[in-house]
């Protein structure tokens, strides 16, 4: 499949081709705002088969899809389920992969300061512990 133009679905929203593996034929088109917690690796859903390098995945709604067909069959128990998917550079427009990119660059650095966030109440709380017991 060729690079596909960015076409913004019926409500103008932007939209991206995904598939269950890097290495898929079968594509699907979603809504950008419907893929949610993108990130990269190597490893695909499903299968949870291993690319040769990371890619940008995340997760739809396996009745979500505009159009196309995605390697799931709802086989192992009713849907809809959420599903992994890997977004590819080759089958999507320059303007789409590229705001994958950009909301994936986003949602990383989100989970970087909730992160530090974390680690920094832990030690207020390890601190605080270590106070109470030197006063009893």
């Amino acid at each position: 499949m060729t690079s596909k133009e960015l076409e913004p679905a019926a409500d103008d929203e932007p939209v991206i081709w995904v598939r269950r593996q890097w290495n898929d034929y079968r594509d699907a088109k979603y809504r950008l705002s419907e893929v949610s917690n993108l990130h990269w690796t190597d490893t695909s859903g499903g299968v949870r088969a291993r690319a040769p390098r990371d890619f940008i995945h995340g997760y739809v709604s396996c009745d979500g899809m505009l159009e196309g067909e995605l390697a799931h069959s709802c086989a192992h128990g009713s849907g809809p389920h959420y599903i992994k998917v890997c977004i590819v550079k080759k089958v999507n427009s320059k303007q789409a992969y590229a705001l994958a990119e950009q909301a994936c660059r986003e949602n990383e650095e989100r989970r970087r300061r909730r992160r530090e966030e974390e680690g920094q109440r832990h030690l207020e709380t390890l601190e605080l512990e270590r106070r109470r017991r030197g006063r009893a």
